[in-house]
């Protein structure tokens, strides 16, 4: 069934979620086990911290890693897209001298 919602119950900072998710439940507990390792590093560092601000933190962490993954991949595109705009001009210029 292509639309079935998988369900798994992890645990988070020692905590028990149940996640939902079209995704394969393999992809679901990595998703947990990601999130619970950065949740680790902060605590591990700020031990003081309680879980919401752990938390937040963690959402601030994971979400410039996210950015900078974008802004990573529209550097990668806009390089291949500057290369390609060459190659034209290149071919346009061979197609000129041939006439």
């Amino acid at each position: 069934i292509k639309n079935k919602i998988n369900r798994i119950e992890v645990k988070i900072q020692g905590k028990e979620y149940t996640i939902r998710g079209k995704e394969d439940v393999g992809y679901l507990q990595q998703i947990a086990t990601f999130v619970d390792d950065k949740m680790e590093e902060i605590t591990s560092k700020y031990p003081q911290l309680n879980t919401t601000f752990a938390a937040v933190l963690t959402c601030v962490n994971v979400t410039d890693l996210y950015f900078k993954e974008i802004i990573k991949k529209k550097e990668e595109e806009g390089e291949k897209y500057k290369q390609l705009l060459e190659n034209i001009k290149k071919l346009e210029d061979i197609n000129f001298s041939l006439k």
